[in-house]
């Protein structure tokens, strides 16, 4: 057996394509916004002892860039993810398409990116779908309802994404407020809102012990949405 150091060092990756993986990606469907998330499958590479003699150690990829073609249309669109992240949300895409995606890795934040062949690695379908108000290209379309999502949920108390799609116009900041069964606050929040859209992680930091807890939204114009986060480490 012939072990590939380059390819070791610098893992491919796809569209998460577990079969039965709640974040299954890869031929699947999405409606587009912020709260819509498409994952990667995450790689790590083992980084052997150096000069210093320093024990090997397992190093999780921090950044991956997603590619989304139409080639018959001429259409790429690159979309790469937060620090730390392994998904990118749905927002600048056309609903009612079917897209061509690979993705590749980086280990240093995108300063360089693991693989410039064509196609990165294995090409997933990806099929975009028009809800919640939504129109296809070409038509004219409604406005929508603030949307929010959080994920995960359950969460093990480390960090808690937060989407919000939709925030009405002039509102710059909200609230994300997080209270236990007994309605005390045990975490605050506020978050600025650019173009209308919310996308963060909260980092929880483990303070938070085992139990249902209520995420409240809020802004100037008053609460927008109210989720129940089950917190099970």
């Amino acid at each position: 057996m012939m072990l590939n150091n380059a390819l070791a060092s610098c893992p491919r990756t796809k569209l998460l394509d577990l079969p039965g993986n709640q974040y299954l990606s890869c031929g699947q469907s999405r409606t587009i916004g912020t709260s819509q998330l498409v994952h990667a499958r995450p790689v790590k590479r083992l980084v052997e002892p150096g000069p210093t003699c320093s024990s090997a150690f397992w190093q999780n990829a921090n950044r991956y860039q997603f590619r989304f073609r139409i080639p018959s249309e001429n259409i790429t669109i690159v979309k790469t993810s937060a620090t730390g992240q392994y998904w990118v949300n749905t927002n600048g895409l056309t609903c009612g398409k079917t897209y061509e995606v690979d993705v590749r890795a980086s280990f240093n934040n995108g300063s360089t990116w693991c693989h410039s062949s064509d196609p990165y690695g294995d090409v997933c379908l990806l099929t975009t779908t028009c809800s919640f108000g939504m129109a296809e290209e070409g038509s004219s379309t409604k406005a929508s309802e603030a949307r929010v999502a959080m994920y995960p949920n359950p969460n093990n108390g480390d960090q808690l994404f937060v989407s919000l799609s939709n925030v009405e116009e002039g509102v710059e900041s909200i609230d994300v407020d997080i209270y236990d069964s007994f309605g005390k606050r045990v975490a605050q929040r506020t978050i600025g809102v650019q173009d209308g859209f919310v996308n963060t992680t909260i980092a929880l930091n483990g303070e938070l012990a085992n139990g249902m807890y209520l995420v409240s939204i809020t802004s100037a114009a008053g609460v927008m949405h109210t989720e129940r986060l089950l917190i099970q480490k």
